[in-house]
């Protein structure tokens, strides 16, 4: 596996820098432009020391190609982008189209395809943007597969409803896409509407997402209002950002009602400041009346449908979170993003590295490191019952072990992970 990575690497390396994205037509009225990328990814995690933990270190090498067809005739535009992935990886290691995109909702429009899905190889691919758009004075129309994502937060997102990233997604460039239409209506000088009607399931109302967010400048603030219906929930909120002298601020707030439990909250507050020399910081603050402050509450709290589906990635209540880029050179830059859950307390730090090798070339390296108490012990005696009269052993289901699972806090659930990553644009 690390010979494979190697070469992948290897070979995106030494691929000629001229090799860029064509314009197949460039005229008045008509745009074709035919490009895409390849990237080839090399991760390792390190399990640390429990009964339900591999007892050795996992890896997966896996070569990542989107083919993007874009372009535009007078009054519409479209763009059609086909991903296809090749995975090799340790049993058990992970799913996932080249294992580094958000949660891909479900869909009845297919799209996709398996070649091969084995538990060490697979190889399929998706497509991931059909969509069109017709485009008016005041008004832009989209149909199709296509990303969706309302809000301002960067690591906490309240009002993305859809193919939430989380903390260890190595490649955020491509939010996976859902089939929707989007109006998007530009009122007057400064007021935007937008409305969105997108599949999340299956051909039914559970499955079908409705949203709509409108929004107004005052000032050096944009201040936008939301409102939509998502898996029988009824979600409301707000959201802000705009700058106080050199500092960009951003903030969203929602409540969710759902259908057949209580209502809860959840909110991000956030800052950015950038200096000339090449620093660049951003923290949030996030709090969430939903999830538990009891970690030994985790495991049922992720057992949840909104957890299950990834429109939630925290268990707890109170985060920060603080991210910092460093441009060393003009071509290489440093990085360093940190979270943490305040009442476990637990921390998650991920360094990173990036290269320019190129003009179309980048290469990124970096580490999740989890920091928090590593889950309660456990015997292989607690993995089964015996029969006092007969002798006979019965292995306890699934279930009944995340029962006996004693999580100590959320990010001492999560294994040491570092990657390799080689992104080559044409």
């Amino acid at each position: 596996m690390r010979a494979l990575a190697a070469l992948l690497l290897a070979v995106a390396a030494m691929l000629p820098a001229s090799v860029q994205a064509g314009r197949i037509v460039d005229q008045d009225d008509l745009e074709i432009l035919l490009g895409g990328d390849v990237k080839g990814l090399f991760d390792v995690s390190f399990p640390y020391d429990h009964l339900l933990m591999p007892d050795d270190p996992m890896g997966r090498a896996a070569v990542d190609f989107r083919l993007k067809f874009d372009g535009k005739y007078r009054f519409f535009s479209w763009s059609v982008h086909h991903q296809m992935a090749g995975i090799i990886r340790s049993p058990g290691f992970g799913d996932g189209l080249g294992g580094t995109a958000a949660s891909v909702p479900g869909s009845p429009f297919k799209l996709n395809w398996d070649a091969v899905d084995e538990d060490t190889f697979a190889l399929n691919g998706r497509m991931d943007r059909l969509v069109i758009k017709f485009h008016a004075k005041h008004m832009d129309l989209a149909i199709g597969r296509q990303p969706i994502s309302f809000g301002q937060g960067y690591f906490f997102t309240p009002m993305d409803l859809v193919a939430v990233f989380t903390p260890s997604v190595v490649d955020r460039e491509y939010k996976p896409g859902v089939d929707a239409v989007r109006a998007d209506f530009w009122i007057g000088a400064t007021g935007h509407i937008s409305a969105v009607a997108a599949l999340v399931g299956e051909w039914d109302l559970e499955g079908l997402l409705v949203a709509g967010h409108g929004g107004f400048t005052v000032g050096l603030f944009d201040i936008g209002f939301f409102a939509a219906k998502v898996h029988s929930d009824a979600v409301f909120g707000f959201d802000t950002s705009g700058s106080i002298g050199p500092v960009g601020v951003r903030s969203d707030f929602t409540v969710t009602v759902p259908k057949d439990d209580d209502p809860f909250v959840r909110g991000v507050i956030g800052a950015s400041l950038y200096w000339p020399w090449g620093l660049s910081l951003s923290g949030e603050l996030y709090a969430q009346s939903v999830g538990t402050h009891e970690p030994d509450e985790y495991m049922d709290v992720a057992r949840t449908d909104r957890f299950e589906r990834g429109e939630l990635w925290t268990m707890g209540h109170f985060y920060g979170a603080l991210s910092a880029d460093w441009e060393v050179m003009p071509l290489i830059h440093v990085n360093l993003a940190a979270i943490v859950n305040f009442l476990d307390p637990s921390l998650f730090l991920g360094p990173g590295f990036s290269w320019s090798v190129a003009s179309n070339a980048d290469l990124v390296a970096g580490a999740f490191i989890p920091i928090g108490r590593r889950p309660a012990e456990m015997e292989e005696e607690d993995l089964y019952e015996i029969d006092e009269t007969t002798g006979m052993i019965t292995f306890l289901d699934e279930d009944e072990i995340i029962d006996l699972f004693e999580p100590r806090s959320e990010f001492g659930l999560m294994p040491y992970q570092a990657y390799v990553q080689m992104k080559l644009y044409f």
